[in-house]
C-alpha cells in the first residue's frame, strides 16, 4: 500500500468517524442549542471573572466556549 493509498484511508476515516459522532448527536438529541452555548459561555466568563481574570480575558475565554459549542454541538 503507498503512503497516498494510506493517507486517503485515513482521511476517509476521520471523515466517517465525524460524520458519524454527529449523527449519534442529533439522534440522542443532545446537539446543544445556541440558547445552551450562551448559557454556558456566560459562566465561563463569570467563572473566569472570579478567579481574577480581566474583563479582555474574561471575554475571550467566553467566546472560544461559546465557538466551540456552536462548531461541536457540545456544551
Amino acid at each position: 500500500m503507498t503512503i497516498r493509498k494510506a493517507f486517503h484511508i485515513a482521511v476517509l476515516a476521520l471523515l466517517t468517524w465525524l460524520i458519524a459522532d454527529r449523527a449519534i448527536l442529533h439522534a440522542q438529541t443532545r446537539d446543544a442549542s445556541t440558547l445552551t452555548c450562551a448559557q454556558r459561555a456566560d459562566q465561563v466568563r463569570h467563572r473566569a471573572l472570579d478567579q481574577g481574570f480581566g474583563n479582555a480575558g474574561a471575554s475571550s475565554q467566553g467566546d472560544a466556549t461559546m465557538s466551540r459549542c456552536l462548531v461541536t454541538g457540545r456544551d
